[in-house]
């Protein structure tokens, strides 16, 4: 995860973005044996954002994830490229998509920012 330890701090990094509805995944991180939260359909939101992927677990003691989804969820993930300054984020998880999966090996996401489409995929259709 050094991605994540490495990141500026998001409050250093001069940014108007502390809530954003249009945020998507970004920046595939290989790791191996971390319990990860996988989330499906948009199942956690983040700073006004619903997302879905793998994501790396803050706390190693978690062994379920919240029932009521009101609790949030401890991950290893940037917002626009920085960390927060009090520790992980923390998602707000809809239980009924998402699931914890222990000793996991294989890419999490480490970013959530706004989609930028290369320059080379934008033509314009007449």
């Amino acid at each position: 995860m050094d991605s994540y330890w490495n990141a500026p701090l998001y409050k250093d990094l001069g940014l108007d973005k502390d809530t954003y509805e249009l945020a998507e995944p970004q920046d595939p991180e290989h790791v191996s044996g971390v319990t990860v939260v996988e989330v499906r359909s948009e199942g956690a939101c983040y700073r006004g954002s619903y997302v879905h992927g793998l994501y790396a677990v803050a706390d190693p003691d978690l062994t379920e994830l919240p029932k009521d989804g009101e609790a949030g969820v401890p991950v290893y993930c940037r917002w626009f490229g920085g960390r927060e300054d009090e520790g992980p984020a923390v998602f707000q998880i809809d239980p009924a998509k998402a699931r914890l999966i222990r000793n996991y090996t294989g890419y999490v996401v480490t970013n959530l920012a706004e989609f930028r489409m290369k320059p080379s995929a934008r033509r314009r259709i007449d």
